[in-house]
């Protein structure tokens, strides 16, 4: 399942990739999110391509976000496994057949999510998620840019709230799926590579999503009794990024408060599991600047192009 929005081309290299590495029987879900030049020209090229694949192309007339994208293609997902790709990713790496990837699921029922890891070519970087321990490979979150779900097991209307857009709404499917009992395996046979696009949002921009949404979404799942801790590792963060910048500190407080009233209301985490969370993973995660190690200088820049 790939969502895409003005990325014609890295939507037919992403396409490629699975082609190349998946050499099973699957569909192509492609929700394009409101292209300016929709991408069915594309979709068509890659019919022509490979005919044997199956391709099912959706055109929205507005830009649903990542959120609501997912769950729109997650909603028209017709088989029981749903990779998801971002349009500006491809399979780098595929060590075993991917049947023995999804395999995982029938040896392993507790598991509901499969997470690739993801590699950041532009910086260099592994992102990769909070582990339980090296050995089993105990993910708490997934990387949104790849990552296999098990539909028998998330038997979900929506995966996302769409008022989250973009960023960290990957960490609340992971929250809520490590509150139904679930857990996710870290699966270092299957490498996705994330390219930086030329259509990407601005860094400051995705650099305040990042802020506001990891706060909305710890507040909406954690128990009420860590409400002042959660807003302390918001507030160091918002501080960090922001510096002396008032007007910005105020701009990502005032869009705080607005998502928390438009997500509305969904099932905390019960304080006993809540506990466990944080006895496995590390009680800074209700702090901590970056969940993913990836921000190892949380500070403004200036954007180069």
């Amino acid at each position: 399942m790939i969502i895409t929005r003005n990325r014609a081309d890295e939507l037919t290299r992403a396409a490629e990739s699975c082609i190349d590495k998946l050499k099973i029987e699957k569909e192509f879900i492609i929700i394009d999110n409101g292209s300016e030049v929709p991408a069915a020209a594309s979709l068509e090229m890659l019919r022509e391509r490979f005919p044997r694949e199956h391709f099912l192309y959706e055109y929205e007339r507005t830009n649903l976000g990542v959120s609501g994208g997912r769950n729109r293609g997650y909603c028209l997902a017709r088989g029981e496994f749903v990779l998801f790709l971002d349009d500006d990713a491809v399979i780098q790496t595929l060590k075993v057949p991917v049947e023995s990837i999804l395999k995982t699921f029938e040896d392993r029922p507790e598991v509901s999510i499969i997470a690739a890891a993801v590699y950041d070519p532009e910086y260099r970087l592994l992102l990769e998620p909070r582990l339980y321990t090296a050995d089993y490979e105990q993910a708490l979150f997934f990387i949104g840019a790849g990552h296999i779900l098990y539909k028998k097991r998330l038997r979900l209307k929506n995966l996302y709230p769409e008022v989250l857009r973009y960023g960290h709404e990957d960490l609340f499917l992971s929250l809520q799926n490590y509150g139904m009992g679930y857990k996710i395996l870290y699966e270092r046979r299957l490498v996705i590579f994330h390219y930086p696009s030329v259509s990407r949002a601005s860094f400051t921009e995705e650099k305040i999503n990042g802020i506001v949404n990891k706060y909305v979404v710890k507040r909406t799942l954690f128990p009420r009794v860590y409400y002042p801790v959660l807003y302390f590792g918001f507030w160091r963060r918002n501080r960090l990024f922001w510096s002396t910048d008032r007007a910005g500190r105020k701009k990502c407080q005032t869009l705080a408060r607005e998502r928390i009233k438009e997500i509305g209301v969904y099932h905390k985490l019960s304080f006993g599991r809540s506990l466990q969370l944080l006895i496995e993973y590390g009680v800074n995660f209700l702090w901590e600047i970056s969940h993913n190690h990836s921000d190892n200088q949380l500070q403004r820049k200036e954007e180069s192009s």
